[in-house]
């Protein structure tokens, strides 16, 4: 999807600023949807298990090839002017029959990141908060 100024996200962005180009970055069993990947040449790539789909730029720095990593929600279909609050309800989970299946952040939604317990707080009434 397209930022409010026309243009695609920035996924990754390494550039060497001209010294002598880093080395080391590694991106490995990552799924990248969408975007832009702005690396600067002579920067080598240290990536595997990748699945990249819909991206531009670099991309071979990530993978050989795009390929639909089939989430649960159809994230192809969002319009660029897609609803922040529907970006939070979305279900990023992988299918079972995704060729990144088993790859990628294990948190997948905003709800999901923010129904993390966390540990309650004693009071000096000793109820929690």
């Amino acid at each position: 999807n397209l930022n409010p100024s026309g243009n695609g996200h920035e996924v990754i962005r390494l550039q060497n600023y001209g010294g002598p180009a880093p080395q080391g970055y590694a991106f490995n069993n990552s799924v990248f949807f969408g975007g832009v990947v702005n690396v600067a040449s002579g920067i080598k790539p240290n990536s595997s298990g990748n699945t990249q789909f819909n991206v531009t730029g670099n991309t071979t720095f990530l993978a050989a090839a795009q390929v639909d990593p089939r989430f649960h929600a159809d994230v192809a279909a969002f319009a660029n002017n897609v609803s922040i609050q529907r970006l939070i309800e979305t279900d990023y989970r992988l299918r079972h029959d995704s060729p990144a299946y088993g790859k990628g952040a294990v948190i997948t939604s905003v709800r999901q990141l923010l129904d993390i317990e966390r540990p309650s707080v004693a009071c000096a009434s000793g109820a929690g908060l």
